[in-house]
């Protein structure tokens, strides 16, 4: 179980947070920076995340199961006589699944979150990317 954090911001004040604020802005910088969104098939959006390092995922994986996202883990990947590292893979596919990461989690980068805006036509109604904090 992930525990409470505590957090000393820059101008010398110290903030406790719960396990919900700590899944959210880790995974929010984790989306961000190593996370995709895109179409796979016909008309499956899916997030995905890819690291050489299996417990970045697990960690990943540790936070989103806490938060009650579905997700399937793969790896390690590695292209035939590939000099790179292997990859590991998370996949959140079900829509269910994809809808509750796009509400509580989202994107920031602005690439992602245009791309996450064009894919809204393959949802009920609305967008499903969080809008950027104004």
């Amino acid at each position: 179980m992930i525990g409470p954090q505590i957090i000393a911001l820059s101008n010398g004040t110290i903030r406790t947070m719960t396990n919900k604020q700590h899944s959210l802005g880790y995974l929010q910088a984790m989306a961000d920076s190593d996370g995709s969104i895109g179409k796979y098939g016909s008309a499956v959006t899916i997030v995905q995340f890819g690291q050489t390092q299996k417990t970045v995922i697990d960690l990943i994986s540790s936070h989103l199961a806490y938060l009650n996202i579905e997700h399937k883990t793969y790896g390690p990947w590695n292209s035939n006589g590939s000099k790179y590292a292997p990859m590991y893979r998370i996949r959140i596919q079900k829509k269910t699944a994809v809808r509750r990461f796009m509400k509580l989690i989202g994107f920031r980068h602005p690439a992602r979150l245009a791309k996450a805006n064009t894919l809204r036509k393959y949802w009920d109604k609305g967008t499903i990317a969080r809008p950027t904090p104004a």
